[in-house]
């Protein structure tokens, strides 16, 4: 399992000569994101709520701090809503259209699944989806490492191998994500934990 991001380091020693440590981390960092952002592999489905009647805005808690790229389905009661009666709002938070805001209370009624993205600046590190797609982000970090000019460590043919990796690892997430399909909506569990207390507020 890959618990922090030094757990890379020691597959970064070759080939990038008098490269620091915060350059390797930022690129870490990056790759995370973009394959994140990208793929939409990294995913949680959030442990089921009480329905509030008349309660338009739902906050979303995943077990590891991150941005929602996309809410993936909401269901009340089992049943699968239309993507047309909510939206995200701040990245953060489930909100019912004003047409369709729920009017019965139902206990443990609500469960949605999300899909997540890292905040520029954050220091997320989530175990199961770094362990799963080690291999591409530790390749398009070296990619980026690779490609930057005017550094001991700047090497266009390495660079060039390490994102055909990285796209051969995108590949290997975006069907991994629409083989777990299900109707009206995606069933993906890539990283998700489920059974979370307090996935709302």
């Amino acid at each position: 399992m890959i618990y922090k991001y030094s757990d890379f380091y020691p597959f970064m020693v070759d080939n990038l000569p008098g490269c620091p440590t915060i350059e390797k981390l930022q690129k870490l960092r990056q790759a995370f994101r973009t394959l994140a952002m990208e793929t939409e592999s990294w995913t949680e489905e959030l442990a089921k709520v009480n329905l509030v009647a008349n309660q338009q805005d739902y906050v979303l808690r995943p077990t590891f701090d991150g941005l929602v790229k996309r809410i993936m389905w909401v269901e009340i009661s089992g049943g699968q809503q239309s993507r047309l009666h909510y939206e995200v709002k701040d990245q953060r938070t489930l909100r019912w259209k004003t047409d369709w805001i729920p009017a019965t209370s139902i206990t443990s009624g609500l469960q949605v699944k999300i899909a997540l993205y890292p905040d520029v600046e954050s220091k997320t590190v989530v175990p199961d989806f770094f362990t799963l797609h080690f291999e591409g982000i530790l390749a398009l970090a070296l990619n980026l490492l690779q490609d930057m000019n005017r550094t001991k460590w700047h090497n266009p043919a390495l660079a060039a191998k390490n994102l055909a990796k990285y796209r051969k690892r995108y590949n290997v997430a975006l069907r991994s994500k629409y083989l777990g399909q299900k109707a009206g909506g995606l069933q993906m569990n890539l990283t998700g934990r489920t059974g979370r207390s307090g996935a709302f507020a």
